[in-house]
């Protein structure tokens, strides 16, 4: 409670009126990213884009389980069992793997689905982001990504959340700087989109 005189009387007011009388009010001017709400338990897994994109963005609170070069045969080896040590209730596994076997579409629903139920019974949410863009080139073109994505959204288990960043890369422009990496303004970017769409799914 806190004090305050009236008519030479002593009136006690709720600590809830004190508050409201110093708390700035949020307004667009003042809420920035940094007062947003995020997630706190993240798993990026994925190939040299989560790699980059990792490097690109400099120090954050996420685990990463990425490596450059790499598509199912390295997910089912060694990624898959770092996510089993790590996954507990709460945690949100963003997996984004396939620009570079995009033939291996099934392999890759048969077993997202079937390591989705065991994450999900111990309180976890799995999310597929679609393979991004590319330059056509000699090993992968724009419409082999589509197709790939466009197989694998239609596979998984309903309860495998597909992120359509694709789509939102798109629209909202990118910069490629070899034909299949992005630049770093691009990735920092696809990472802000990434953020979002798990706070809004939490």
């Amino acid at each position: 409670m806190t004090a305050a005189f009236a008519a030479g009387m002593l009136i006690l007011l709720p600590l809830s009126v004190r508050a409201q009388e110093v708390q700035p009010a949020v307004t667009a001017e003042n809420h920035t990213e940094e007062t947003m709400e995020q997630p706190e338990d993240i798993i990026f897994v994925g190939d040299s884009r989560f790699v980059q994109m990792k490097n690109a963005v400099g120090e954050n609170p996420y685990r990463w389980i990425a490596k450059g070069s790499q598509g199912y045969d390295w997910f089912v080896e060694e990624a898959v069992a770092q996510i089993d040590a790590a996954v507990q209730s709460g945690t949100k596994i963003l997996i984004n793997f396939g620009v570079n076997d995009v033939a291996n579409e099934a392999a890759y629903a048969e077993l997202v689905n079937r390591k989705a139920a065991e994450w999900e019974a111990l309180g976890a949410e799995v999310y597929y982001s679609s393979v991004n863009p590319v330059e056509d080139g000699r090993y992968v073109t724009e419409e082999m990504v589509e197709k790939f994505n466009a197989g694998l959204q239609e596979d998984l288990d309903t309860t495998v959340e597909w992120i359509d960043s694709f789509s939102w890369l798109t629209e909202a422009g990118y910069t490629l700087t070899d034909g299949l990496h992005f630049s770093e303004s691009t990735y920092e970017k696809l990472y802000a989109f990434y953020l979002d769409e798990l706070t809004q799914a939490g």
